[in-house]
């Protein structure tokens, strides 16, 4: 896997039509903030697991009687909360980031490119994602067409993607099935067996969002410093 900060290997050979009206915007600082969340995320994540499986130690004393059902260590309590509440407040503040993210880099990818060579604006980037069977394909379609046009801005038609964009979505799509599935058990628990299987798919849907956001964490670094050096590149020429 290419690491993500070297620079691209397509070298601009001459100055694109730029959009009218969308001048580069610097990226750094969103940049920064959705790594730092994603970062976040996966080690949110990983006490996650943690909790669950010592909540499914417990319960399984339970079930074999040597243990009361509300004798939960309050220590172990207290985790069960904190990590709960703070997947919450990050995954509100990576979807308002991430999305803004999404946005920066779509619109520099029509200041490098040319609006004129793209379908997708900066927009629709973002809204693709809150449209039903839409968003099933569209994000996939805008982030590669920005990955494009961010890595070869003078003939996006031609330019290559990258492997790693299939296998982001893919995992997109695996991990909103796991998470729909997850909440599906937490609300048909009955007995504590039923609590044991929920967070066994409570696992699965963390161990999901960790690779996802692994994967997602190159993206963000990589699409960012192909932005940086294309720009940098255009200046030069344009010098």
């Amino acid at each position: 896997m290419d690491q993500p900060y070297q620079p691209p290997a397509a070298e601009l050979t001459e100055v694109p039509d730029v959009a009218r009206g969308r001048p580069f915007r610097d990226a750094t600082l969103l940049t920064r903030m959705a790594m730092a969340l994603l970062l976040a995320g996966t080690a949110i994540s990983v006490a996650a697991i943690i909790v669950y499986l010592l909540q499914n130690v417990v319960l399984d004393e339970v079930v074999a009687g040597t243990r009361e059902y509300y004798d939960t260590p309050l220590p172990l309590l207290a985790a069960m909360i904190g990590t709960g509440l703070l997947q919450m407040l990050v995954m509100l503040a990576s979807y308002i980031v991430i999305g803004m993210w999404l946005y920066r880099m779509s619109w520099n990818a029509h200041s490098l490119a040319g609006a004129r060579q793209l379908t997708v604006t900066p927009r629709w980037a973002v809204l693709w994602y809150f449209i039903p069977f839409a968003n099933l394909w569209m994000p996939f379609v805008a982030m590669r067409e920005t990955w494009k046009a961010s890595a070869s801005p003078h003939d996006v038609a031609n330019a290559r993607s990258h492997p790693i964009l299939p296998l982001w979505w893919i995992l997109w799509l695996a991990t909103g099935v796991l998470s729909w599935a997850a909440m599906q058990t937490s609300l048909t628990i009955k007995d504590v067996r039923d609590e044991i299987d929920s967070n066994v798919a409570m696992i699965a849907s963390d161990a999901g969002n960790i690779v996802l956001s692994l994967v997602l964490l190159y993206i963000v670094g990589r699409l960012w410093r192909m932005q940086q050096d294309a720009h940098v590149r255009r200046r030069a020429v344009t010098a």
